[in-house]
């Protein structure tokens, strides 16, 4: 094809056809120019296709993370719900409703705490390669960027919430026998021990912050579980 192209531009300098040589040359620059930009066209067209799979994988492993994000909290409510009702079962012993031996495994058992955890590797991972620009549903984007930001506050109040208070307080009231609950000969709690009023006193303040702490945590939980779903929603409709 170059070789037909230098014959037929010899040929027409020969005859001394400038105005057609002319023409002939543009004609051919504009052949060149919108070859460039089809290939452009092209290649454009490609890489759209190719961001909106990459858009498509990255919102369906969010929604990924964000199903199993729902399992999490849900594991954390019914763990803060039974914490609660624990809490008021074991705060009858301060109506002589509740016998000591009763109370001494129900504060063993409310020493326990469940740690919150938050699943956001595709978030992360968006992240990193800078994923956020291929979202182009930018009310979607920010819902997404304000949802983990969300997240992240949530994790951080229920963890420290359960090192400092539940760890640090209730945890070393109890481990510490502070009620100074006795043992009698056979190894088991002595039924006819007395509790000092002092101590009365003090083992209602910490039950009273053990349950606030759980009816604190089942809060975030509850109003994080319903961010999630929406989210969840979001992301099905611009998925479909």
């Amino acid at each position: 094809m170059p070789a037909l192209f230098k014959n037929i531009r010899r040929k027409l300098a020969s005859e001394n056809k400038t105005a057609a040589y002319l023409r002939y040359a543009l004609g051919e620059i504009l052949l060149v120019v919108i070859g460039i930009l089809i290939a452009l066209q092209v290649n454009n067209w490609k890489e759209d296709i190719q961001n909106h799979k990459l858009e498509k994988t990255t919102l369906e492993n969010i929604r990924s993370d964000l199903v199993l994000q729902q399992g999490i909290i849900n594991d954390q409510l019914q763990f803060e719900s039974v914490t609660v009702a624990e809490t008021d079962t074991a705060s009858l012993f301060l109506k002589s409703s509740l016998p000591i031996e009763k109370l001494d495994s129900l504060l063993m058992k409310l020493t326990w705490r469940l740690t919150f955890v938050e699943n956001k590797t595709s978030y992360i991972s968006m992240d990193n390669i800078g994923g956020k620009k291929l979202i182009r549903n930018s009310n979607l984007k920010n819902a997404i960027a304000r949802y983990y930001q969300r997240l992240d506050y949530v994790t951080q109040v229920i963890n420290n919430d359960n090192l400092f208070n539940t760890d640090s307080e209730f945890g070393a009231f109890v481990t510490s026998n502070s009620l100074n609950i006795k043992l009698n000969r056979n190894g088991q709690n002595d039924k006819d021990q007395k509790i000092s009023p002092e101590k009365r006193m003090e083992l209602r303040n910490q039950l009273v912050t053990r349950k606030l702490v759980s009816q604190n945590i089942y809060k975030l939980c509850q109003g994080l579980q319903g961010k999630t779903k929406q989210l969840i929603q979001l992301i099905d409709k611009e998925l479909h």
